[in-house]
């Protein structure tokens, strides 16, 4: 996690935010770095990444999931959400299942997971992942 050091404060603040609430949905996975940004893989695959803003001179950062969350929910989802801070809401939103944001709900973990971004890391990488 030596590039997260060299983050600008408020970039590295969120970075290893993040870097905990992955090892702490998942401790199984491996951290490392991915084209310069931290990143947590599974059997040697990247799963999810933070890209930092000033990585490519963008407006927000981004947390973001390779193919192999397997994010799958019909022909469409999302597989990165943009942060300009991350707070105990937002915490919220990416390890509790369930926790819908704007008055989304679903039956469906899944969908809930996806659409939502609630509990995406509870979703897809559970304690035994």
């Amino acid at each position: 996690m030596a590039k997260v050091a060299e983050m600008p404060d408020a970039e590295r603040l969120i970075a290893e935010r993040i870097h905990s609430l992955v090892t702490a949905a998942a401790p199984d996975l491996e951290p490392r770095t991915w084209y310069g940004m931290p990143a947590w893989a599974k059997d040697g695959k990247v799963l999810c990444f933070f890209q930092p803003a000033t990585k490519f001179e963008s407006r927000y950062s981004t947390f973001g999931f390779q193919d192999v969350a397997a994010l799958d929910d019909g022909v469409m989802w999302p597989a990165s959400f943009a942060l300009t801070a991350l707070g105990p809401a937002e915490e919220k939103q990416i390890t509790e299942p369930g926790h819908a944001r704007g008055g989304v709900t679903s039956a469906a973990p899944r969908r809930v997971a996806v659409r939502t971004m609630g509990g995406v890391l509870t979703h897809v990488l559970p304690a035994s992942a």
